[in-house]
């Protein structure tokens, strides 16, 4: 049926107003962010490292966003559960994540199944990665444990919480860089591999801070090196493997908030703001480098943000490949 010339115009102008009145909600919608509570999704269970620091992180951006932040646990799947959860959450900067190195990059490389891309709003900080071996163990260097390494048949074994995890990648990086034989005794969590190694039935593990901390104060463990370019603020007198003669060698514990791909610019950085105005408060950073073991993110660009992510994605992938490490 043919519509008159008249009944075009109105349904022109109709259009032409619903869409100035959906620009305009959207203008104030990100004017107006956030003016209800923003939920901070963790993929880990309650009570680790990662939900410890989002608990934390919660309050400070609660205090500059003006709303309560509630935290949410969805683990399961090395991260991969919640990274679906927020990938297909509504792109509002309502529904934020606080990830590791495998809801960024590592599952999407270890994984068969393809992985959401979350883009990251910000680095919240990093902890330096620890090669240690228990108290009782005759080794007290990175010399010491390659030269043990070299004169076993079979070399040594080491523990980890997992296959995929920052702790497997850094040892088989070592185990690249250093020419040796280690054997790779997977757990379901770090602390059964760290009761393990401790107990002696395995030779060696790398350990984040947060988690080792205890261990390395109550004497129960001897960190041979960390990981890092350069030494730890929060351990100074560990030297790091580069020193060592490990040419190359950096592996760093680092989280970061993420979000749902397609979150308006203006809220992105509304976000960006508040996550680093929260890191700069003197509670804050002593909470997170005196009770957890992290040293808080400095401000970055977006660019610099990216820089970091590509170069971490890069250096993980090459020892995927070079390893020839699967989920199987």
């Amino acid at each position: 049926m043919m519509r008159s010339k008249g009944v075009r115009v109105a349904l022109a102008t109709i259009m032409s107003g619903l869409m100035l009145g959906a620009g305009a909600a959207a203008v104030a919608q990100e004017t107006n962010y956030p003016n209800r509570p923003v939920v901070l999704t963790v993929p880990f269970a309650p009570g680790g490292g990662v939900d410890v620091v989002a608990r934390m992180l919660s309050t400070g951006l609660a205090r500059e966003f003006g709303q309560p932040v509630v935290v949410e646990n969805r683990p399961g799947a090395s991260g991969s559960i919640a990274a679906r959860y927020v990938s297909r959450a509504k792109p509002d900067g309502y529904t934020l994540m606080l990830g590791n190195s495998n809801t960024f990059y590592v599952n999407d490389i270890l994984m068969a199944e393809e992985q959401p891309d979350l883009p990251a709003a910000g680095a919240v900080g990093w902890f330096p990665y620890i090669l240690v071996v228990s108290a009782s163990s005759p080794v007290n260097s990175l010399q010491d444990l390659i030269d043990l390494a070299k004169s076993r048949k079979g070399g040594l074994n080491y523990s980890t919480p997992g296959v995929g995890t920052p702790h497997h990648l850094a040892m088989e990086t070592l185990k690249y860089r250093a020419g040796i034989e280690l054997t790779h005794v997977p757990y379901n969590g770090a602390a059964p591999a760290v009761s393990d190694l401790m107990a002696g039935h395995v030779d060696a593990m790398f350990i984040d801070y947060p988690a080792g901390k205890g261990f390395l104060q109550g004497g129960k463990l001897k960190a041979l090196g960390v990981g890092n370019r350069e030494r730890s603020e929060l351990l100074p007198d560990v030297p790091t493997l580069r020193e060592q003669g490990v040419a190359d060698f950096e592996v760093i514990g680092w989280l970061g908030l993420a979000q749902p791909e397609g979150v308006p610019e203006a809220i992105s950085k509304k976000i960006a703001e508040a996550l680093s105005a929260s890191l700069a408060t003197p509670a804050l950073r002593e909470q997170l480098l005196n009770n957890v073991g992290m040293e808080p993110a400095p401000k970055q660009t977006p660019e610099e943000l990216a820089r970091f992510l590509e170069s971490q994605r890069t250096s993980a992938k090459t020892v995927i490949e070079n390893q020839k490490i699967t989920l199987n």
